[in-house]
């Protein structure tokens, strides 16, 4: 059996030709693994994006519930904030004007290829806000 390559009018291939394949992919292989970085940091951070939501949401909560009982709501935001892993970036507490607090939350998050870019440290943040009804409050608790 004859190996040697040949085009469709039947005479034989130009060495030139030979390994040309090799040539694509290896040329090809740093755009493909770009993508895959892009797809793997990218699902590693918006994992992240809704664990630092979470905090945020029960962050404003805290704030609101403790606000609405006369307490002081920063303290109470952060706590929750810090028990569901992320830190108190922001918080805005609009009293007397309206009844509502918002919280910022935030998250370091360390990229898996991103390094090779320089991103080796990506800040994650959600924000949430609630409203209360003042006097409609008569818990101490988030969730009594």
């Amino acid at each position: 059996m004859n190996c040697e390559s040949q085009a469709p009018n039947g005479r034989k291939a130009p060495n030139a030709q030979r390994g040309q394949s090799l040539i694509i992919f290896l040329l090809l292989l740093p755009v493909l693994l770009a993508f895959l970085a892009l797809v793997l940091d990218g699902s590693y951070l918006y994992l992240n994006r809704a664990w630092v939501q979470t905090a945020a949401d029960a962050g404003a909560l805290a704030g609101a519930v403790s606000e609405c009982n006369g307490g002081d709501p920063l303290p109470a935001a952060r706590q929750y904030v810090e028990a569901n892993g992320a830190e108190l970036d922001d918080f805005e507490d609009l009293y007397p004007d309206e009844y509502r607090v918002r919280v910022v939350a935030a998250i370091p998050v360390r990229t898996l290829f991103g390094a090779v870019l320089g991103f080796d440290v990506v800040t994650v943040r959600a924000a949430a806000g609630a409203e209360y009804v003042p006097g409609a409050c008569q818990s101490t608790h988030l969730y009594e």
